[in-house]
Order: C-alpha cells, then sequence, then structure tokens
C-alpha cells in the first residue's frame, strides 16, 4: 500500500470530521426559530469567523487529500513502468547472439532466470553439428 494513499484516506477522515464537529455545534446552537443564539455580539462575530475558517481548512485538507492520490497513482504508474523497463533492458542486453552459423536466444524473467531457446533458422541438432 502505497504512503500516499493512506495519507490522502486520513485527511479525508480529519476533514470529515471536522465538518461534522462544527455542523454539529451550530444545530445545537439553534432555537426553535432556526436562528442560531449567542450570549453576545462579539462571541457571535468570533465564532462564525472560527466556524468559517474551520470549514476552509476542511475543504483545503480534501483537496490535499486529492492531490496526494494523484502523487501516489503517479508513483505507482511510474514504479510499474520502472520494473517494465528494467526487465525490458536486461531481456535486451541478454538478447540474441550467434555462434558458429546457430542462433541462439535469452529469454529473462524478473527473478533472472534464463532459458535457452534455439532461433526458427538454427541448425537442429545442434550439439551434433
Amino acid at each position: 500500500m502505497n504512503f500516499y494513499y493512506v495519507a490522502a484516506v486520513a485527511l479525508v477522515i480529519l476533514a470529515v470530521v471536522i465538518n461534522i464537529a462544527i455542523n454539529r455545534k451550530r444545530f445545537y446552537r439553534r432555537g426553535a426559530g432556526g436562528q442560531q443564539h449567542f450570549n453576545s455580539y462579539g462571541k457571535a462575530v468570533a465564532t462564525t469567523w472560527l466556524e468559517r475558517f474551520g470549514k476552509l481548512f476542511a475543504i483545503v485538507l480534501v483537496l490535499l487529500a486529492i492531490v496526494m492520490m494523484g502523487k501516489g497513482y503517479e508513483q505507482h504508474k511510474n514504479g510499474v513502468q520502472k520494473e517494465k523497463v528494467r526487465t525490458k533492458e536486461v531481456a535486451t542486453v541478454i538478447g540474441y547472439f550467434r555462434e558458429n552459423g546457430r542462433s541462439f536466444r535469452f529469454q529473462s524473467d524478473a527473478a533472472f532466470r534464463f532459458k535457452l531457446t534455439l532461433d526458427y533458422g538454427a541448425k537442429w541438432p545442434f550439439w551434433l553439428s
């Protein structure tokens, strides 16, 4: 599992928890008429601004999580491509050679086990010639 995926999920969970906490406080502050009740004007202004910044912070966390998911996907994609390139380079380096009119081809896999096969143009059986 990629670190970026884990961090992105943690950031989304944190953002959801922040939003739930803010909305819960707003809900319990409402009266019968649906208006929020504060003890003073200063508390109303401060609480409203803090809640706005909290919600903005939660949105930034979600956006950061999206960016981290993209980075994680990019890292995963690059890792797969590097693995493919590495095995292709090994196969190319070992590749194909001719000796005394006979053609040999090596096939390799990621564990570097080699299998010797004859090319179609090779003499058969080569150990008798």
